[in-house]
């Protein structure tokens, strides 16, 4: 699993992306996540995805300790339980069914995998 801070080349923007490396299909000790089979932005998942996107603009009036807060929540409420349930193939099984998938960056191989 791989969590990766990217910043916009447009501004003063940050992203978070998650990433997901299946050892099934690799050997990598320490992937980027760019290479991570599975790979999504965070705020395609958060439910308060305004208020994430503001957090992560430098630019935005948002003081310190408020970004920090919607970060860290964003991060323990949708981030680390995302990739906490597809650490198996059985959860990436189960999640590949939900609409929700679509929202992700899957490589064909994953699919293969596990259906």
């Amino acid at each position: 699993m791989c969590v990766n801070l990217q910043k916009s080349q447009w501004g003063e923007q940050f992203y978070i992306n998650l990433g997901i490396f299946l050892k099934a299909l690799g050997n990598a000790k320490s992937p980027k996540e760019n290479e991570c089979h599975i790979r999504v932005r965070l705020s395609s998942l958060a439910e308060a995805r305004e208020h994430l996107d503001s957090a992560l603009d430098v630019e935005s009036e948002l003081t310190d300790e408020e970004r920090t807060q919607v970060i860290g929540t964003a991060v323990r409420n949708t981030a680390l339980p995302f990739l906490g349930d597809r650490s198996t193939l059985g959860g990436i099984r189960i999640f590949l069914a939900r609409a929700q998938s679509k929202k992700l960056m899957i490589d064909k191989a994953v699919k293969d995998l596990v259906t």
